[in-house]
Parts: C-alpha cells; sequence; structure tokens
C-alpha cells in the first residue's frame, strides 16, 4: 500500500494488481484509482482500457516469477519494469518478444541502493537517502503516507505470524512485537 500512497502523492494513476478479489476493495479503500483481478481478468487488455490504449509508463512489482511476461504485455512503448521483490520465485522467464515490441527498460531495486550495504561495499547515497527520508517524514506528518498494520504477534506467536503471512490472508503488514 505504500507504493499506491507514494505514487499517488506524485500524482500517478495508480492501477493495483491482486489475485484475490477479496481484497480488490481493500486496495481501492487504501488509494488505488483501479484494480485489477488477475485471474479473472486479462491485465494488458484492462491496463489499455484504463489508459486509453497507451498502457502503464511504470510497473513496479515485488512478485516477478511468472507474471513478468504478464507485465511485458501491459507495460507501455518505451516504459519501465521495476520489480522490488521475487514473490512469485527465482524462476523468472524473461519476455524478449515483447521486450522486442515495446522497447521497455527493466530494472531491478532495493533500498540498499540508498542506505547502503556494507558488507558488500555499498555505500550510502547520502543525498537520495536525506531526500527519501525527508519525503517519507512530511507525508507521515500530513497524513498522506498511513502505514497499514494488518495484525501485530507477541514474540512468542513468531510461528503463528509466520503462519498467518503464508496464508495470504493480511492486508498490510504483520508486526511481531517483543
Amino acid at each position: 500500500m505504500g507504493a499506491i500512497e507514494i505514487a499517488r502523492i506524485l500524482g500517478a494513476n495508480t492501477i493495483a494488481t491482486t489475485r484475490s478479489a477479496a481484497k480488490k476493495q481493500a486496495l481501492l479503500d487504501a488509494g488505488a484509482h483501479h484494480v485489477v483481478v488477475t485471474g479473472k481478468e486479462d491485465l494488458a487488455s484492462k491496463v489499455k482500457e484504463i489508459t486509453g490504449g497507451k498502457s502503464a509508463d511504470v510497473i513496479f512489482d515485488p512478485i516477478a516469477g511468472d507474471s513478468l511476461p504478464a507485465l511485458a504485455d501491459a507495460v507501455a512503448w518505451g516504459g519501465q519494469i521495476i520489480l522490488y521483490g521475487a514473490l512469485g520465485g527465482i524462476n523468472t522467464p524473461y519476455p524478449l518478444f515483447a521486450g522486442f515490441a515495446r522497447n521497455f527498460t527493466l530494472r531491478t531495486y532495493m533500498v540498499y541502493n540508498f542506505c547502503g550495504l556494507p558488507s558488500i561495499g555499498l555505500p550510502r547515497n547520502e543525498a537520495a537517502f536525506a531526500r527519501a527520508v525527508k519525503f517519507i517524514n512530511e507525508n507521515l506528518t500530513t497524513g498522506k503516507l498511513k502505514p497499514v498494520i494488518a495484525r501485530v504477534f507477541p514474540l512468542g506467536q513468531i510461528q503463528e505470524a509466520h503462519r498467518y503471512l503464508e496464508s495470504n490472508q493480511q492486508f498490510g503488514k504483520v508486526v511481531v512485537a517483543a
């Protein structure tokens, strides 16, 4: 939901996806302008309909895996697909012909690009990190960013928390408190 809120703050027309029809309204309530239920609706067709035939300029995706070809069919010519997770698994087929047809850029994103990771020698980008912290703090303060907590578990229930995450029932973050 944070990505939806940030995209809205930046003025984007947000199109969220979900595999669960039950989560569609929750995504709309969280600020998505549109929601496509994959598996029930054709992503590329729906995105073209929403964008007046243009398709998506930027796709920000935490799934990857077998869903990448569908994203490639939904991205605009010269657009970007940014992967920031691999919930779909390690094997992510590259949609070569869609890449040729749409000339899109495929990127990966990690928070370490900004905050650094000393263990691998990746320095912090101080200017970008400061801008990000300022943006987040300002938008938390004004209420434009509203973290959603699905459920809080005490540390003694860590196994139950993990089972809850695996069930994919949550909408929002799961917090484990000491």
